[in-house]
């Protein structure tokens, strides 16, 4: 089975040695969380941690447009710039509804094999997550357009801090 493995990895593609990545690290993922639930799985824990580190580093070293991700699933998610990394991790930083939104709408963009619309619909829940409880707290149906809807009809009433009565509205 070894010797089929590097085989496959040879003649495999790029894409197909990404996907072969990725769905090593879903096992992997199944895997942790069955140790994880059985007191005697500590080993096996750790040693997932172990190769998973082993990875990522060798996708490091190698200068690769790829790293593991592992909230909210263990997966490959394309590089981005440091500033977009720093912003991303202080706005999923607090532990709330809106930051698990934007945990997967990040992973459905950047994931290997992307999914815009999942990316998308969960941006959309993440920010209506942190409007709706300020525009319109007491709408059990609020949606992102009503809370805009809402912020116009009331414009006088919302003010920006930092900004004098002198300033531009």
């Amino acid at each position: 089975r070894e010797y089929q493995l590097v085989a496959y990895w040879r003649n495999a593609t790029d894409t197909d040695r990404l996907t072969l990545i990725d769905f090593i690290l879903a096992e992997w993922e199944r895997l942790y969380d069955a140790a994880q639930r059985d007191f005697h799985g500590h080993d096996t824990a750790q040693e997932v941690v172990r190769a998973i580190d082993s990875m990522a580093g060798m996708l490091t070293d190698g200068g690769s447009l790829w790293r593991f991700e592992t909230d909210p699933h263990w997966c490959l998610v394309r590089r981005v710039t440091e500033a977009a990394e720093q912003q991303y991790a202080t706005a999923t930083s607090p532990s709330s509804d809106a930051a698990n939104r934007l945990k997967r709408a990040w992973t459905a963009c950047y994931r290997q094999s992307p999914n815009y619309d999942e990316a998308y619909r969960n941006a959309v829940l993440a920010v209506e997550a942190v409007v709706l409880p300020v525009t319109i707290p007491n709408d059990t149906s609020g949606t992102l357009g009503k809370a805009v809807r809402n912020i116009n009809d009331t414009r006088a009433r919302w003010t920006v801090g930092g900004l004098t009565s002198e300033g531009p509205s």
